[in-house]
């Protein structure tokens, strides 16, 4: 069942009794608040919370007027009329929208409106950007998408960043140490001093004669596994394997 809470003149408190009847027919609950001059009606948007307002004719004229429009912009509005019947026609309006149609049906459709819109913006709101590092290199500023990013390696106090779909490397002004803090927790893991390689671009691992490994990435890079980091690796490939 959706839920709809509606900014309705005192004067239709009787009314309201009908049109929850009816909307609960629908499988819409309800529930009404209650105003008396323009002042509640923006004092109570302004709070929050209401999805649609039932709004007297007579005060509508003043809407353009008094009204700001970013106060009703958040609510659907339906313009009625003393002594008015849930099917008498009505006008409805949201942002760009204008829909005419009985009072029930504007209700009806306003509820699932405003719930979808609900619903658009708590998926923005919890919407999270993938992870990139901003860059620069020789007058360039590189915006990387760290899942697009193979390895990194040490240089001096500079490292090099090499991308998966990438020839060449690209030189940042950062740390092996400072690096790794920042990549661990997006699936990179340190297999040398001198090299931060992320997980999913490990392709095959190949051993040498004296134990030590091979790490091959999917871009053909070939990096040396050292003994001190050869657990550590292990451990983390049959997590993700798991």
């Amino acid at each position: 069942m959706k839920n709809v809470t509606i900014l309705t003149p005192s004067s239709a408190v009787s009314f309201g009794a009908e049109i929850s009847t009816k909307l609960k027919e629908s499988l819409i609950c309800p529930r009404f608040v209650y105003y008396e001059t323009i002042v509640d009606i923006l004092e109570t948007i302004e709070r929050g919370g209401i999805d649609c307002l039932l709004i007297d004719s007579e005060l509508a004229e003043l809407e353009k007027s008094l009204f700001l429009t970013s106060k009703l912009s958040a609510v659907s509005m339906i313009k009625i009329s003393k002594n008015i019947d849930t099917t008498d026609q009505t006008n409805l309006s949201f942002k760009e929208l204008e829909r005419r149609d009985t009072l029930l049906a504007n209700l009806v459709y306003a509820t699932y409106m405003m719930a979808n819109e609900k619903d658009q913006t708590e998926s923005q709101s919890n919407y999270i950007p993938e992870q990139r590092l901003i860059v620069k290199d020789s007058g360039h500023i590189h915006v990387i998408k760290v899942e697009d990013l193979a390895w990194v390696g040490g240089a001096g106090n500079y490292v090099e960043l090499h991308m998966i779909n990438r020839e060449r490397s690209i030189l940042h002004r950062d740390t092996m140490s400072s690096m790794e803090k920042s990549l661990k927790t997006f699936g990179f893991s340190r297999i040398h001093k001198s090299s931060l390689v992320n997980l999913n671009a490990i392709s095959e691992l190949k051993t040498r004669d004296n134990g030590d490994y091979d790490v091959i990435l999917e871009n053909g890079d070939s990096l040396h596994l050292s003994r001190r980091y050869k657990q550590n690796l292990s451990s983390l490939l049959q997590a993700s394997a798991n």
